[in-house]
């Protein structure tokens, strides 16, 4: 018993001292045009609120959910927040350490855009974010964009973009004779892991505040599950996914005559286990990988005579990988070394030449290079410029939004000793990438809407230049993107005979295709992978949103959150070939989620189910290949204790209630049952 309470005793004292900032957020969700959202100082006793919203007014599919409502899910990963848009998939390969990305109707992990406080995040090196470096607490929105915004005052990239992914950080908000906060979290979860976080946040004065931040992530990660393998079949807890990870940030936020301000500093430096995949019975982690990324940015807003806007940043980024291999059959370890470097200079300007009408233009000019101590380094150097030249026009039932991109790409390669003399030294990319959306009120609440757009990704560096592997001849990849949806919105509608009583819903159904071309994937050629242009995909299907929430009573109301999306994604690059109109590996054709919330006064409780019908891990679909179908089950509980000067968060969170054993990537087994508990403190 002692063993027990010790560790719980330990918890609760430490949560005094560790976590960040988590001053709970008003229920409305930010404007998308707004550069920096406040936050609600004070606790009402129900959010009554669209659970996790769409917006039925957009011209092109929009996801957010907002502080308040990622608070009632008592949700602490970016991942379990983005798994409950419709049209999503997380790529995750399993344990807290996990490479987790983002992947939006089949275009791939690298056609979604990452940015954080209007700053992209990306790289040039893999052309993928790993999202679980982001906090969730740290954000007081979480925007996913297809097809395009209709916030036409943001940057080229994310204007040009296939898909973004926004995340925004809340601005500090002090009451009436406070002149700080802070706030100390932390988690306990399965699996030996641990959480602590600590922010704290100061008034400079009437125009300028300062937030500073830590935290710490620790976990085992070597959770169970089991190995279907005929008589071999047996229980292994998951090897060599252990994580430590800290991180750091501050930031100074200022509202001068001379507009808006925002700096930002985010260190992140870790180690992390590669657990690798399961054959038959057998699991040898031997990868190991060592991170360090340091990310500065600054950004300044203003507004001209209410017509004008203008906005500019600049912002450097570095990353530094260490990775490492012990496997026998190599004869000494092999040990890798990588600096990533990237610079982004980003200007837009708006002008409302009419109130209805208004024109943007945005360019973004990036510098990035890598370097490598392998000896088939080719060190590349690339710039990217995106300008994006944009129109809006909003009046009575209409809302049309077009875009004029253009994209040029040059890079340039300083050979290795070891380099091939046939490498080109320089290689130069334009491409024009025009889109167009627009959305009509058919009626009250209803709106039908539709867009198109022209994609367009360049190759990574590893794509392009990865020792052995690389394809400098890779043409970069190319998508038609279509959208036809009808949205519907009821809101703030009071039935008769209860005038206690409000009932809001939205609705979505959106049908879209994807037309891919010169696709990039890996090949395999004997023992040697190698990236090559395959031809053609297209990726079609459906996705239907559900948000609803009903009040009984001021202090009792209930949510519903569902999607489903139906995807047909298939290769046509050969009709000879086994691959012809076969669905895409790790496609499954169905996938749901729904959860119900209970919001009352003294407790919040939701219940999700999420859904994913079986998927093949290539492009053919035979037993051997064949991922199984699987439902799972999960509970939280929380709560907001307002006491005298200070609030006291309480969470607690149940995941696969049922013990499912499953996988995402085929040979990487899920996490079974797991729970998670959290402890916040505000002052």
């Amino acid at each position: 018993m002692r063993k027990r309470i010790l560790p719980f005793f330990l918890a609760t004292l430490l949560g005094a001292f560790a976590s960040q900032e988590a001053v709970a957020f008003d229920s409305g969700i930010s404007r998308a045009d707004t550069p920096l959202s406040p936050r609600s100082d004070t606790l009402s006793s129900v959010r009554v609120e669209s659970a996790g919203r769409s917006d039925i007014r957009s011209s092109a599919p929009l996801r957010q959910m907002s502080r308040a409502r990622i608070d009632t899910l008592a949700q602490e990963q970016l991942a379990g927040v983005l798994n409950s848009f419709a049209g999503v998939s997380v790529k995750d390969y399993g344990g807290r350490g996990g490479l987790k990305t983002v992947d939006v109707r089949n275009l791939g992990a690298a056609h979604t855009a990452v940015e954080y406080d209007g700053v992209d995040m990306g790289n040039m090196q893999n052309a993928q974010v790993d999202i679980s470096r982001f906090e969730l607490g740290e954000l007081s929105v979480v925007r996913l964009e297809m097809t395009g915004s209709d916030d036409i005052f943001s940057s080229a990239t994310r204007q040009l973009s296939a898909n973004v992914l926004s995340l925004e950080s809340a601005r500090p908000l002090f009451g009436e004779g406070r002149s700080f906060h802070l706030s100390a979290r932390l988690s306990a979860a399965s699996f030996g892991t641990w959480d602590p976080r600590l922010c704290y946040e100061q008034r400079l004065d009437k125009d300028w505040s300062m937030r500073i931040g830590g935290s710490f992530l620790y976990s085992r990660g070597d959770y169970p599950f089991y190995v279907q393998n005929g008589n071999a079949s047996e229980w292994q807890r998951r090897a060599g996914s252990e994580v430590r990870n800290g991180r750091g940030q501050w930031e100074l936020f200022g509202q001068t005559a001379s507009g808006q301000w925002l700096a930002k500093l985010m260190y992140d430096q870790g180690d992390r286990g590669l657990p690798g995949p399961v054959i038959f019975y057998v699991q040898e982690p031997t990868e190991h990988l060592w991170n360090k990324d340091l990310t500065a940015l600054v950004r300044w807003e203003n507004q001209y005579a209410e017509r004008w806007r203008v906005r500019a940043n600049i912002s450097y980024s570095w990353s530094f990988t260490r990775y490492r291999n012990d496997a026998a059959m190599l004869r000494v370890p092999e040990v890798d070394n990588y600096d990533n470097h990237k610079l982004a200079l980003g200007a837009v300007v708006s002008c409302r030449l009419h109130p209805d009408w208004q024109l943007s233009l945005a360019e973004d000019i990036i510098l990035a290079k890598l370097d490598s101590d392998m000896p088939e380094s080719r060190f590349p150097r690339r710039l990217h410029s995106a300008t994006a030249l944009s129109g809006k026009f909003e009046h009575g039932i209409w809302l049309v939004r077009g875009t004029l991109g253009l994209i040029y790409v040059t890079d340039k390669v300083d050979e290795g000793a070891a380099a091939a003399q046939s490498l080109p030294k320089r290689a130069d990319r334009l491409h024009f990438s025009p889109s167009l959306s627009a959305s009509c009120a058919l009626a009250e609440g209803f709106h039908l809407r539709g867009s198109y757009k022209d994609s367009y990704r360049m190759p990574s560096f590893n794509d392009l230049y990865y020792a052995r592997v690389g394809n400098p001849g890779l043409l970069p990849e190319r998508a038609h993107q279509f959208n036809l949806g009808l949205t519907w919105g009821l809101g703030s509608k009071t039935p008769d005979g209860r005038k206690d009583a409000a009932l809001s819903v939205e609705l979505s159904a959106d049908g879209y295709c994807n037309l891919i071309r010169d696709k990039i994937v890996a090949i395999p050629k004997m023992f040697i992978w190698s990236m090559r242009n395959v031809g053609e995909a297209v990726a079609a299907g459906t996705d239907l949103s559900l948000h609803a929430s009903y009040a009984f009573s001021p202090d009792i109301s209930i949510a519903l959150q569902a999607k489903y999306s139906y995807q047909y994604a298939v290769d046509v690059t050969d009709a000879q070939s086994k691959t012809y109109r076969q669905q895409l590996p790790y496609t499954p054709r169905h996938t749901g989620a729904a959860t119900l919330s209970l919001l009352t006064s003294w407790i919040n409780v939701n219940y999700t189910l999420d859904g994913v019908s079986e998927r093949f891990s290539i492009g053919q679909e035979l037993p051997t290949y064949r991922l199984d179908a699987y439902l799972l089950h999960s509970l939280s509980l929380s709560h907001t204790f307002p006491l005298r000067g200070w609030k006291l968060y309480v969470a607690a969170r149940a995941d696969n209630l049922a013990d499912t054993q499953y996988e995402i990537i085929k040979s990487y087994p899920m996490p079974g049952f797991q729970w998670q508990g959290v402890l916040r403190i505000i002052l």
